[in-house]
């Protein structure tokens, strides 16, 4: 479903998908380091956030901007068993579905509905062009819950995969590296 509205400012990103370093766009690629804010380079941005309940504080778990040349790199290292199954996942629980034709789409949970001020974790995701979010695709919110379901559907092989690229591209903040791992990273 196209995103889009009637004004010129409509299509610019959103803040809450700014750098939380810079608090500017992301203006490179997490792998590649292309400029992503020339016109008519696509890219995603992706960012997982952990609320507080009774609190207004928000973390940023982790967040990147990556584009599509790289992110398509990215598909083609998973397992065909993991891509098979979050094609199947994505289509049948995401792209179809009526929260996704509803507005505004950060406000809950694309699969479950669930209100975001109900969630203690999410991810936030956004197909931009340049300096603009696309037409191609609204952006959209999944809770912490489905990014697990997700995240159940992996290959042994592609949760490797994916926590090596984590790892090189996003090392956990230096307070955190003594921290135990367990949480579960998936690129929706």
């Amino acid at each position: 479903m196209p995103y889009s509205e009637s004004d010129d400012t409509a299509n610019k990103i959103p803040d809450e998908f700014y750098s939380m370093n810079t608090g500017a766009p992301f203006d490179k690629c997490l792998d590649c380091e292309r400029n992503l804010l020339e016109p008519g380079v696509f890219y995603v941005i992706e960012k997982a956030i952990r609320q507080y309940p009774n609190f207004t504080a928000k973390d940023v778990l982790f967040e990147c901007a990556i584009c599509l040349n790289c992110a398509e790199r990215i598909k083609n290292e998973l397992s065909k068993e993991s891509l098979k199954s979050m094609v199947t996942y994505y289509e049948s629980k995401v792209l179809y579905s009526p929260h996704m034709k509803q507005s505004p789409v950060l406000s809950k949970c694309v699969v479950s509905g669930k209100p975001k001020e109900e969630l203690l974790n999410y991810q936030i995701n956004a197909l931009c062009e340049g300096e603009n979010l696309s037409d191609l695709q609204a952006p959209y919110l999944v809770s912490g819950e489905v990014v697990e379901e997700m995240s159940d559907l992996l290959s042994d092989e592609t949760r490797d995969f994916l926590e090596d690229y984590q790892n090189q591209h996003m090392g956990p903040p230096e307070w955190l590296e003594d921290i135990p791992s367990g949480g579960k990273f998936v690129l929706i």
